[in-house]
């Protein structure tokens, strides 16, 4: 279990690398946006991995249950941000960019504190 919190410990990361670039006005935060994009795809690739490769590692069916339905919803979201927002026209419309951006946030920070709350719980 060690590994998963640390695994969203990770992601928590991420997540202020998203939220630090959506304050920015330099040219260079649509690259780092590429990067912090690219490193959420693999990180929440290998964190699906590694829960398919450790089935059982959730002892609890709902709670195991319940982080396959967040993540889908995490993934959905970065989908549809990522569509609308491609990193270079993210000044077309900085308040709209803005909005979509904040809502995203809004369901990267309910996965993390949902993963967190129930693996450190888990881990006693």
């Amino acid at each position: 279990m060690e590994e998963m919190i640390r695994r969203f410990f990770q992601l928590g990361d991420i997540y202020q690398r998203f939220v630090d670039i959506r304050m920015r006005k330099d040219p260079e935060r649509k690259r780092d946006l590429v990067i912090a994009r690219r490193h959420l795809s693999e990180d929440l690739g290998a964190l699906e991995s590694y829960v398919r490769e450790n089935h059982g590692m959730i002892a609890d069916a709902a709670i195991e249950q319940d982080f396959r339905k967040r993540l889908s919803r995490l993934r959905s979201a970065i989908a549809y941000h990522q569509a609308s927002w491609p990193a270079v026209r993210i000044d077309e419309d900085p308040g709209g960019y803005r909005l979509t951006s904040i809502e995203f946030s809004d369901v990267f920070r309910e996965f993390l504190e949902w993963g967190k709350r129930n693996f450190m719980v888990s881990q006693g």
